[in-house]
């Protein structure tokens, strides 16, 4: 069980890359480069993958291809194969199995912990012929129950880029992959430190993340500007701070009596300020900024339940269910087909 442990310690979740950096570099290569970008990460038990941002934005033809079990699992198992060839081959361009086309980065030299980034599918004309590749298309209808001619229409609709875009958007996955390399560093040394910081209760680690998030909001303010309402309220800087935390991170295990220690006032005295300065309570603030990152992970047809529970905050994917249908009145499940699967249809 140890051994075991120690390996979790090692791989990231996609909770870890839900950064605003990650975030702001997906929707920097949407807006110049005309792709979206998806990260594919080794997880104890398998591959995870995730799109940073507010949504993936992926073409219509990724969308009817993922809008069923068979093309989803295709979709992921492929992604897998691209990462793996590109660890060896290093920055590629590779046909995906429906016949499209992605730009591919490797993160890591070390080939035995390597993952990597994806764009979103673009055209490449190739020198297989029209027909050929119509074939292929028919292929994937069939296999899958859509249209034939809407899914071959969704493939001619995919971006096709210029030597620019595709220089800069690799520049940009380039970065992206650096920016992921330091985030997998930090994460694992949190982790490790924590395991060595070994406690009879685990609940001071949060603690000291407060803190240190209190010691940093003094020292740099937060970056809240003159409209938010927070401020108009003169709220203290711990509510602030928490409150920024839990934009950031919502996935964290929260809990008001380690946020009350850290900041020096009691449980009681804390709930009354959140709640003056933020018109609900922390939990109801906590639980909002989860079910937004819920929907978003839900968009994301490769992942299932359980990984968009754990992404979230919850253990338990039986209670994020129960709290996902108490505050929409649905399932996770039918907001996802209710959502996502309908915007499919919609779109194609």
């Amino acid at each position: 069980m140890a051994g075991t442990q120690t390996q979790a310690r090692d791989y990231l979740t996609a909770a870890d890359l839900q950064t605003p950096l990650l975030a702001d570099l997906s929707d920097m290569a949407a807006r110049f480069a005309n792709i979206r970008l998806l990260i594919v990460f080794p997880k104890l038990d398998g591959w995870g993958q995730m799109h940073p941002g507010e949504s993936s934005d992926r073409p219509s033809f990724c969308r009817m291809i993922q809008g069923s079990k068979t093309g989803a699992k295709h979709c992921r198992m492929c992604h897998v194969l691209m990462s793996i060839a590109a660890c060896s081959d290093g920055l590629t361009e590779q046909n995906c199995h429906a016949g499209a086309s992605s730009l591919v980065t490797p993160i890591g030299e070390d080939e035995s912990d390597c993952f990597a980034v994806l764009s979103t599918c673009v055209y490449a004309r190739t020198a297989e012929t029209e027909e050929a590749m119509r074939d292929l298309i028919h292929g994937q209808a069939e296999k899958l129950g859509v249209d034939p001619i809407k899914l071959f229409t969704a493939f001619a609709e995919l971006p096709e880029l210029t030597k620019e875009q595709v220089a800069l958007g690799r520049s940009i996955m380039a970065a992206t992959g650096a920016a992921v390399e330091e985030i997998a560093v930090r994460v694992k040394l949190e982790r490790r430190l924590a395991g060595q910081r070994r406690r009879p209760q685990a609940a001071p680690s949060l603690q000291e993340l407060v803190e240190q998030q209190l010691r940093d909001y003094i020292i740099i303010p937060g970056s809240a500007d003159g409209n938010d309402p927070q401020r108009e309220k003169n709220c203290p800087p711990v509510i602030e701070a928490v409150a920024m935390m839990v934009d950031q991170r919502p996935n964290m295990p929260f809990r008001v009596s380690e946020i009350a220690a850290a900041a020096r006032v009691t449980p009681n005295h804390f709930s009354a300020m959140f709640r003056q300065c933020m018109d609900q309570s922390f939990l109801q603030y906590l639980t909002d900024k989860r079910m937004r990152l819920a929907k978003k992970l839900l968009g994301d047809l490769t992942q299932n339940i359980t990984e968009v529970a754990l992404a979230t905050g919850y253990d338990d994917p039986g209670y994020f269910s129960r709290v996902f249908r108490k505050q929409t009145g649905v399932s996770p499940r039918e907001w996802r087909d209710k959502n996502v699967h309908n915007d499919i249809t919609i779109r194609s």
